[in-house]
């Protein structure tokens, strides 16, 4: 299975990607500084179109051992592919809990899907991935799962700018509040 793991220039990149391979898994490195969330996303649905199953992942998130078991288990759970797209947990140190911060596993019917609404909706969305996990597409039946369980760790060292632009997106999403902000910086700069 083919990974995608979107950077632009954390920290942890490196061992992002090393973690991956370390699994066994093929990653490729969609790493440009000067693109937003949205436009990686229209550039990974482009490569991606002829994968069968596909992991999405950010370079601040490092997958641990335990997710290829779990992804192992998600297979073994749903022989017939009826769900479409594994969100996984992980541990996030931002938000110092368990989150939705894990990497995403696609298949090939999200990813057409995504064809469709490639420019103007990811643009258009402020949480872009979210916003196409509650697409009409994936309700009725419901196409995507979250599977529970620490597969990652989110959010570790991050750089000064990454953190203040992780709280610019928090401010306008309304979440910044929900973070201990004194916390943070001090674990950051230990």
């Amino acid at each position: 299975m083919k990974a995608y793991l979107f950077s632009i220039g954390e920290r942890t990149t490196d061992i992002s990607k090393w973690a991956l391979e370390h699994l066994g898994f093929k990653t490729t490195l969609l790493y440009d500084p000067k693109t937003t969330l949205q436009e990686k996303y229209e550039q990974f649905l482009e490569m991606a179109k002829d994968e069968k199953w596909v992991i999405r992942c950010d370079a601040d998130i490092i997958v641990l051992p335990k997710f290829k078991t779990l992804l192992e288990e998600c297979f073994k759970s749903d022989p017939n592919e009826e769900v479409w797209w594994w969100n996984f947990m992980g541990f996030d140190f931002i938000f110092y809990g368990m989150g939705h911060s894990g990497p995403k596993v696609m298949n090939h019917k999200v990813l057409e899907v995504g064809q469709k609404y490639k420019k103007n909706f990811f643009r258009q969305a402020l949480k872009p991935e979210t916003a196409f996990w509650n697409r009409d597409e994936f309700k009725n039946p419901r196409r995507c799962q979250t599977v529970e369980g620490v597969s990652s760790i989110h959010g570790y060292k991050q750089r000064p700018e990454d953190y203040e632009r992780v709280n610019e997106m928090k401010k306008k999403r309304g979440h910044y509040k929900n973070y201990d902000h004194e916390l943070i910086n001090k674990l950051n700069n230990l």
